[in-house]
């Protein structure tokens, strides 16, 4: 991921699987993230996957509106573990934007705006 002022960062995760639509996709991260960019995803080990039209329960469904984005979440709050990576693209979103809460490792929680996030998933 890279933020707007072009620094580049990564975390990796060796073991990430998900469950079938049945269980709503959920997430299973066996292992926490190594990499520059701060782990800000293991502690959405276990989430179901929620959009506007498809949440779990009504904390889902108040993140979906704060945050407005579709994701694994459970708890909306902006704890520097958490991220939003399908948030709304561009400067100047806030916690709306697309954010990785401990970018570069911070030891507060960053909402600072991400140029470019790339998910990749191996088999």
């Amino acid at each position: 991921m890279k933020d707007f002022s072009d620094v580049e960062v990564y975390e990796q995760y060796s073991r990430v699987w998900f469950e079938t639509e049945n269980y709503n996709y959920r997430i299973r991260i066996g292992e926490r993230g190594t990499g520059t960019a701060g782990d800000s995803f293991y502690i959405y080990y276990s989430e179901d996957f929620s959009t506007y039209d498809h949440y779990s329960n009504s904390a889902q469904r108040a993140c979906i509106t704060s945050l407005v984005s579709g994701f694994w979440h459970h708890s909306c709050n902006t704890a520097r573990e958490r991220n939003n990576l399908n948030g709304i693209y561009g400067r100047g979103q806030g916690t709306k934007g697309v954010w990785w809460g401990t970018f570069g490792h911070l030891t507060v929680q960053n909402t600072s705006p991400l140029k470019t996030v790339q998910m990749m998933i191996r088999n």
